[in-house]
């Protein structure tokens, strides 16, 4: 495949971001002032958005599967695999297969675990925990390598979620975070700018819109919600976004509707399933 090293770089790298941003959160009645978070099990149908630029591009399917449990009190896991097959008009195929596991613990750490598998062969993983600490964010890793180091500070996922939901429920357009995940070498950053969307509410008439009523969301709020991700150099970001995802972000905070641009390739994602599951009680 041309640029199939490039291609799995973008995929890869895309994809832990993925399964974090889409993670479905419920928010605490309107007035409550504080976001609570619902556990679920979720899946997204993966498909080309549009026809890519790329012209040896045939097909891209897959499949994202999340499960998000726990609890405020027992702290937060978030368990997901992406799945894609990219097929190019010469018969070739790339299937790339990552998965991921962050737990954010009540103590404000973070412990996390991503591997990446390219047609059956496992290329990148990588394990650890990380904390805050008054120089920034300390990174102690497990693999690929045991090391520890200091990178400027930055949000873990949940984070992410809870303060793009803190800023629409305030009316506000425009939220920039650095993100750490643990992804690829559990040393990327990745500097974001999300924008928001004004609000509308009522049924999308789209295939979502049956598991939306069933889940008794079909009169809620949404927001449009389009988030750029750069990777960071040093304390410096790309000009580029390295890929842009845009999602509807209900105010019970479940996405639907995504999609995702790499620039070569659009992926455009339908949630196909959702399952709501109980919270991990307090000790």
């Amino acid at each position: 495949m041309t640029a199939g090293p490039k291609r799995r770089n973008m995929v890869r790298s895309a994809a832990v971001l993925l399964l974090m941003s889409l993670a479905p959160f419920a928010v605490a009645p309107a007035g409550a002032g504080q976001i609570e978070l619902a556990t679920y099990l979720a899946e997204y149908d993966l498909s080309l958005a549009e026809q890519p630029a790329a012209d040896d591009i045939a097909s891209v399917t897959g499949l994202i599967v999340l499960e998000f449990s726990g609890s405020a009190c027992a702290g937060y896991v978030n368990d997901g695999r992406t799945v894609t097959a990219i097929d190019t008009v010469e018969g070739d195929r790339l299937v790339t297969d990552t998965r991921s596991r962050t737990v954010e613990r009540p103590d404000g750490g973070m412990d996390f675990a991503s591997e990446t598998y390219a047609s059956g062969a496992l290329i990148e993983s990588a394990s650890g925990t990380a904390f805050r600490e008054e120089a920034g964010l300390r990174v102690e890793l497990s693999e690929p390598d045991k090391r520890g180091f200091v990178l400027p500070g930055a949000a873990f996922p949940t984070e992410q979620v809870i303060r793009i939901l803190e800023a629409a429920r305030a009316s506000e357009s425009f939220v920039t975070l650095d993100i750490f995940d643990g992804s690829q070498d559990g040393e990327l950053v990745y500097q974001t700018a999300t924008v928001i969307g004004a609000p509308r509410r009522g049924p999308i008439d789209d295939a979502e819109e049956d598991l939306i009523a069933q889940s008794g969301m079909a009169d809620q709020m949404h927001w449009p919600v389009t988030i750029s991700y750069f990777e960071r150099n040093g304390e410096q970001a790309d000009a580029t976004p390295d890929f842009v995802m845009a999602f509807e972000l209900y105010e019970n905070g479940i996405g639907r509707g995504f999609t995702i641009d790499y620039g070569e390739f659009k992926l455009s994602g339908r949630l196909s399933k959702l399952t709501l599951l109980p919270p991990t009680p307090c000790d």
